[in-house]
């Protein structure tokens, strides 16, 4: 089984991204554990918050995991993941548990596939940053992707646009 998450800053198609790769593949669907906590909590995710959405994420996993198992299929797609959490959580609140952190380096997927930044700014319920907020996150999302040695790589226009770019990115893991 094949681990391909998405990842990138807020408001950059993301989930849309990782849901219509998911169709493609015939495969399950990891969905954003944050946005899942916010719509739970009924507010945004503030410091502290962290060890939930990472808990979370990991619970979401293991079901989507489980089924693909079940089910033959050869891949898992996630919209987000630990890393994503770490990331988010050094930039909101300046740091994040070493656990989320080893947690992200030991679930390493095969591919992550970068959302770029070049899709207008839609605020959304429990959304804690800015478009400013949004184009430093990209800047650490790639720095942090460029330090790790798991192939990665940008999509960038339109929806078609980018899940044919993804389409192409996952023809390099088989």
């Amino acid at each position: 089984m094949r681990r391909v998450v998405v990842i990138g800053a807020e408001c950059t198609g993301k989930t849309v991204l990782a849901e219509a790769l998911g169709r493609v593949l015939h495969a399950p669907v990891v969905p954003e554990a944050a946005r899942l906590f916010v719509e739970r909590e009924g507010r945004a995710i503030r410091a502290g918050d962290e060890d939930a959405v990472a808990r979370l994420h990991l619970e979401l996993a293991g079901r989507a995991e489980a089924w693909a198992s079940r089910h033959g299929s050869p891949f898992v797609v996630h919209d987000t993941d630990l890393l994503s959490t770490v990331l988010y959580a050094r930039h909101y609140q300046g740091g994040c548990p070493s656990w989320i952190l080893r947690g992200a380096r030991a679930r390493a997927p095969e591919l992550y596939v970068v959302t770029d930044v070049d899709v207008p700014w839609e605020d959304e319920p429990g959304q804690r940053g800015t478009p400013a907020d949004r184009d430093a996150v990209h800047r650490m999302v790639l720095e942090a992707l460029r330090r790790r040695r798991i192939p990665w790589g940008m999509v960038s226009g339109d929806r078609e646009r980018r899940l044919e770019q993804a389409r192409v990115l996952l023809r390099s893991i088989g």
